[in-house]
C-alpha cells in the first residue's frame, strides 16, 4: 500500500494525470489501463485520519453487494439524479426503467455518473464508489426475456427497458466516520 499525502496529490495534478492513465483512450480500454495503474492508496489528512482509495476490483465487489444506486444524468442542461435498483453484469451496471426522463436523457446525452455508497455502523466505516461512463438501452433482441438479468422493479410501475452503464472510469473510497453529537465530546 502506498501513501499519498496532500503534497503528492498536488504534484500529481501538476504533472498531469494523463501521464498516469493514458489520456485520449476512452471506454473499456481506458478503464483497463486505469485498473492496471491504480493500486490501493491511503490519503492522509492533517488530522491523522485516513481515506483508503479503493482499487477497481474492490469497487466492483462493493457494487456487487448492493442493490440501489444513484444515476446522474443531464436533463435539459441541468443535472438530475435518480435512485435505481441495479445489478452488476461483467463490469457494467444494468438497470431497468420505463419511458420517461431517464431514458430521454440517455438518448440526448449518454454521458452519466453512477454512485453507490454504504455504511457499517458497527465498524464506523463508510464507502463510496463512483462510475463515470456512458449508458445505452440494451436492444430487445439481446434480451431473451425479462429473466436475462436477475433484476426486478421495486415499484408496481412496469419497467420494460434495460439500460447498461459502461464505465470509462471507476473510483472508490473507504473511510472511518468521525463521531459527532453530544456523545462524541470527550
Amino acid at each position: 500500500m502506498r501513501e499519498i499525502l496532500l503534497d503528492d496529490a498536488i504534484q500529481l495534478a501538476a504533472e498531469g494525470i494523463c501521464g498516469l492513465f493514458g489520456c485520449g483512450v476512452l471506454g473499456p480500454e481506458a478503464l483497463s489501463a486505469r485498473q492496471r495503474c491504480v493500486d490501493t492508496r491511503v490519503m492522509s489528512s492533517a488530522t491523522g485520519g485516513g481515506t483508503v482509495v479503493l482499487d477497481a476490483r474492490t469497487c466492483w465487489q462493493q457494487l456487487a453487494g448492493e442493490e440501489v444506486g444513484r444515476l446522474a444524468v443531464s436533463v435539459r442542461q441541468h443535472p438530475d439524479i435518480f435512485p435505481v435498483n441495479y445489478t452488476v453484469d461483467d463490469q457494467t451496471i444494468v438497470f431497468r426503467t420505463a419511458e420517461g426522463t431517464k431514458l430521454f436523457a440517455l438518448f440526448v446525452d449518454s454521458a452519466v455518473a453512477f454512485e453507490v455508497d454504504g455504511y457499517d455502523a458497527e465498524s464506523g466505516t463508510a464507502w463510496s464508489v463512483v462510475i463515470k461512463g456512458h449508458a445505452a438501452e440494451i436492444p430487445m433482441q439481446d434480451l431473451l426475456d425479462d429473466l436475462a438479468f436477475p433484476l426486478f422493479p421495486w415499484t408496481v410501475t412496469p419497467k420494460p427497458r434495460f439500460v447498461r452503464v459502461v464505465p470509462d472510469e471507476i473510483t472508490g473510497r473507504r473511510f472511518h466516520v468521525v463521531p459527532h453529537g453530544p456523545d462524541a465530546i470527550g
